[in-house]
């Protein structure tokens, strides 16, 4: 499964209340609708996915060329649990829907959809050499 979303969060850049529904995103809710068939909890919505990827790309604040290659996995509904909650429970971690994009020229290339173990962090970012290059320059700046 892989299929880009650069016109998706394109458009939600410019304007958050209107999401196109072309091809890409389009795939995005069929996947989720598909993953997400028979659960009730902890669930996304093709709109939640774009959003986090539009914010993820703002917040590090550079240059799309340097974000290429860099991979990310989302957990919009990622919380920390006791280990008393744990212990207690006969299932272990309770799960979430998850999706992991890669940044391709241009735009978030969604990569895989599927539900995981509820992590504690709601994005994990492998940065590639040149955004790691990029983010210390950026920063550096500001020393």
């Amino acid at each position: 499964m892989r299929f880009s979303l650069k016109t998706a969060c394109k458009m939600y850049a410019e304007t958050p209340t209107d999401l196109p529904y072309d091809s890409g995103f389009r795939k995005l809710v069929g996947a989720i609708a598909a993953e997400q068939r028979s659960c009730s909890a902890r669930l996304v919505t093709a709109k939640d996915v774009v959003k986090c990827l539009v914010d993820v790309e703002k917040e590090l604040g550079i240059s799309k060329a340097a974000l290429a290659d860099t991979m990310i996995r989302l957990d919009i509904n990622a919380q920390e649990f006791p280990n008393h909650y744990l212990s207690k429970c006969r299932h272990s971690t309770p799960q979430s829907t998850q999706v992991w994009a890669e940044y391709k020229v241009g735009g978030w290339t969604v990569t895989n959809i599927r539900r995981a173990d509820v992590q504690r962090h709601r994005v994990r970012l492998t940065l590639s050499e040149t955004a790691k290059a990029a983010l210390i320059e950026r920063f550096s700046i500001l020393w």
